[in-house]
């Protein structure tokens, strides 16, 4: 029978005086590998770009990682939509931020 390990997610934002940073997260209580996808989409005064980022990643158990990192300037807090994808062989989750 599979074990089930649960894997989590999260978008970490940091505000500075001059750009907003995004961290990609994943935790997990187990040692487990998968795929990781990381879109952003931001529209502002300043302008409007879409980040695509994806690739592998394998979490010693216990442990949360950065997977990537994204810097936007300043005007995108408030105007952006981030969204992470982990892929598993246990399954899959997602979040969103904001």
């Amino acid at each position: 029978m599979p074990v089930s390990v649960a894997i989590e997610c999260a978008i970490r934002t940091e505000l500075t005086d001059s750009s907003l940073r995004l961290d990609a997260i994943a935790r997990s209580g187990a040692a487990v590998a998968g795929q990781y996808k990381f879109l952003v989409a931001k529209r502002s005064s300043t302008g409007s770009s879409s980040n695509a980022q994806n690739g592998t990643f394998v979490l010693p158990g216990g442990q949360e990682e950065v997977l990537t990192t994204l810097v936007l300037d300043r005007s995108a807090a408030g105007n952006y939509r981030a969204e992470l994808s982990l892929q598993t062989e246990q399954g899959s989750v997602t979040c969103t931020s904001p």
